[in-house]
C-alpha cells in the first residue's frame, strides 16, 4: 500500500500543472501539455473545425451547411481544457487512483464537446423536416386511378447531431469536406398499392 501511494505521489508530482498523458480531445493528444499549451494547440483546431463545410447526402441532393454559420456550432475549449486537466484529479483518492491507472493502460477520449445555438440548429432542422420527412400514405382507389401506397420518412434527431459531431472531427483530418448520409427512419402504411 505504501509503494502505491508513493508511486502515487511520484507520478502527480511529474505531472504537477500538466494534464495526465493519454488524454485526448478533438483527436488531438494534450497529455503531458500545460492548460495554455493544450489551448494553443487546439485553437487553430477549433477554428477549422468550425469553418469547414459538411455535406449531408440524401438520395440524390447534397446539402452543404457551415457548423458555425448555418447551426450557430460552438466549442467550449476553455471547458474541455478544464475538464481534460481535471482527469485523475477529481473525486477520491480511490477514484483518482482508478482513472490514473486507466489512463496508464488506455487512451481517455473527451467526447460531447459541441453546442449548437437553439435558433439556428432549431431553423435548419425545420428546414430539413419540410424537405424530407413526410406522413406515410396508404394506397386507394378513387375515380379508376390508383393512388400508390408512399412510406413515411422521419430524421433521427439525435443520430443527425451525432453524425454532424464526428464529421466535424473527420473533416479536419482531411483536405476534403466531410459527407454523411442523412440518418432517416422509414414509416411502414398499412394498405400496400
Amino acid at each position: 500500500i505504501l509503494l502505491s501511494l508513493l508511486l502515487f505521489a511520484i507520478d502527480s508530482l511529474i505531472n504537477r500543472g500538466k494534464i495526465y498523458p493519454n488524454v485526448i480531445v478533438l483527436q488531438c493528444e494534450i497529455g503531458g501539455l500545460t492548460r495554455n499549451e493544450a489551448y494553443e494547440k487546439l485553437q487553430p483546431v477549433v477554428l477549422e473545425i468550425l469553418s469547414r463545410p459538411l455535406i449531408i447526402n440524401y438520395e440524390r441532393r447534397k446539402i452543404s451547411i457551415f457548423p458555425q454559420d448555418t447551426l450557430g456550432a460552438t466549442i467550449d475549449l476553455e471547458g474541455l481544457i478544464n475538464n481534460a486537466y481535471s482527469i485523475g484529479r477529481r473525486g477520491s483518492l480511490l477514484f483518482r487512483v482508478r482513472e490514473r491507472v486507466y489512463l496508464s493502460r488506455n487512451n481517455y477520449e473527451i467526447l460531447n464537446f459541441l453546442a449548437f445555438e437553439t435558433n439556428s440548429f432549431e431553423s435548419f432542422y425545420r428546414q430539413l423536416q419540410e424537405e424530407i420527412e413526410r406522413s406515410p400514405r396508404n394506397a386507394s382507389l378513387t375515380a379508376n386511378k390508383i393512388i400508390p401506397a408512399q412510406m413515411g420518412i422521419i430524421i433521427e434527431r439525435e443520430q443527425l447531431i451525432k453524425n454532424i459531431e464526428d464529421s466535424m472531427i473527420k473533416s479536419v483530418q482531411s483536405s476534403v469536406p466531410d459527407n454523411f448520409d442523412l440518418p432517416v427512419l422509414y414509416q411502414e402504411y398499412e394498405l400496400s398499392t
